[in-house]
């Protein structure tokens, strides 16, 4: 009798010892998930914005040389659709004009 009242509370305590280091376990990985989705949440917010100054900075550049492109064929004497499309064509306005530009993009 003796023997089986010691093993029942053998077994007892072993049942609240897993109990209890299941719970703290469980604990724990819930925690550690909430920190990594934080942690992840403010990589993608740091990245984000990052992507943001680069697509804004390319739409700059773009502005630029659409701008410059825009202010050479008036003053190269395009007047319509025909005249823009043949200076617009030329080997001037792709090769040295446009090596230019993009060496002026900041």
């Amino acid at each position: 009798m003796k023997t089986s009242r010691a093993l029942g509370a053998l077994v007892a305590i072993t049942l609240a010892l897993i109990c209890t280091i299941g719970g703290t376990s469980l604990f724990a990985l819930k925690s550690l998930r909430e920190s990594t989705l934080r942690a992840a949440e403010g990589n993608l917010n740091r990245y984000s914005l990052m992507l943001a100054e680069n697509a804004n900075r390319s739409f700059k550049s773009l502005d630029l040389i659409l701008s410059s492109v825009g202010d050479y064929l008036p003053r190269e004497g395009a007047t319509d659709a025909e005249s823009y499309r043949g200076l617009g064509s030329e080997q001037k306005i792709h090769g040295t004009r446009a090596r230019r530009d993009v060496a002026a993009i900041p």
